[in-house]
């Protein structure tokens, strides 16, 4: 998640992350200090804890605010990933409608998914695939990207399965969508 946070600058890091300190220390994190490791690890010393080491201060910084649920406060650190999969505005002879990349994977998903039988082929798999490889070529997404744009298909077709009224189309959407959990950024490259 290190790519998702925007601040620009090392220094900027350092406030940014003693600043979060100071407000998780306000909802009860025994935290004593943080400091670089000569190996450039980050790290978090813990009351009664052994210390937690980080790749980065990124690292450190998105795991503190999930961990002490203060997300709400420093959601425009991660506005720049998933604003890449809110709806876009495009004028066209006049009429004005929503594209979008998740709505064209979801349109594609939809499509591969028509054509299913009521086994996921090896050919269902292969057109899937095709499908995300082909937006993610147009999108260029990061690891981070991918994975907020997975998670958004993900919720449509569980949100699908709970729609469907028939149980053979439950069980052909929860081996559609156990399928769509199982693929990686590294998978569509």
């Amino acid at each position: 998640m290190s790519s998702v946070l925007s601040v620009s600058t090392n220094n900027s890091f350092e406030h940014l992350l003693e600043e979060i300190i100071a407000k998780a220390r306000l909802k009860g994190a025994k935290i004593l200090t943080w400091y670089q490791s000569p190996n450039g690890r980050t790290v978090i010393e813990i009351y009664g804890k052994l210390p937690i080491f980080y790749l980065s201060r990124h690292a450190a910084i998105d795991s503190i605010i999930h961990q002490y649920n203060l997300i709400s406060q420093y959601r425009h650190l991660y506005q720049s990933a998933t604003q890449k999969f809110k709806l876009l505005t495009v004028e066209t002879t006049g009429q004005e409608h929503k594209v979008s990349t998740t709505s064209k994977a979801i349109y594609e998903c939809e499509i591969v998914f028509g054509n299913m039988d009521n086994e996921l082929t090896a050919s269902t798999r292969r057109k899937l695939y095709a499908a995300l490889e082909k937006i993610n070529a147009s999108e260029r997404m990061s690891p981070s990207e991918f994975y907020l744009f997975q998670n958004v298909l993900i919720d449509h077709f569980r949100d699908k399965v709970i729609e469907a009224r028939s149980t053979k189309k439950k069980k052909q959407l929860q081996m559609f969508l156990r399928f769509l959990k199982e693929i990686s950024h590294s998978d569509i490259e």
